[in-house]
């Protein structure tokens, strides 16, 4: 077994001896740390025992580096929440109107999703494309039969 620290949060970590040299992705950080290949200077270790890591001196880099991220995040569409929402909204009150802008803040977010993949959010705006559509519908109806009474 392989016992070294993570340079992000400084948890101790500890894996196979054959994932030396490999990546491995810190389960309380999730920051990616390459496995020591050897011990650190002096005796090596009995058979079983584990390595520490990192030797003794071993300056670990600034905390801007240790909390820098690989890989920019993904994020929702705001659009596709606007959508959304003034899909639901749509059913309840002012349903042409709020209708019409749930479909329109849905195709667009749905294109932007579509360009930019770190935004999520498609489910969201079709929801609200949908919804959007129901209200309109809905409403239509409503007054149709209100006016032929």
């Amino acid at each position: 077994m392989i016992t070294f620290q993570c340079l992000g949060c400084g948890q101790q970590l500890t894996v196979e001896e054959d994932r030396a040299g490999l990546n491995v992705t810190c389960f309380h950080c999730n920051q990616i740390i390459r496995v020591p290949h050897i011990p650190p200077a002096g005796e090596p270790p009995a058979p079983g025992q584990p390595v520490e890591w990192p030797p003794a001196g071993y300056k670990s880099p600034s905390r801007l580096a240790q909390t820098a991220r690989p890989y920019a995040g993904t994020r929702t569409s705001g659009k596709a929440i606007a959508s959304l929402v003034l899909g639901i909204v749509s059913i309840f009150c002012f349903g042409v109107f709020t209708g019409i802008l749930a479909v329109v803040f849905g195709v667009i977010a749905q294109d932007e999703i579509r360009r930019n993949h770190s935004l999520m959010g498609s489910g969201l705006a079709t929801a609200g494309i949908v919804i959007g559509i129901i209200g309109i519908v809905g409403h239509i109806i409503v007054l149709a039969l209100m006016l032929a009474h």
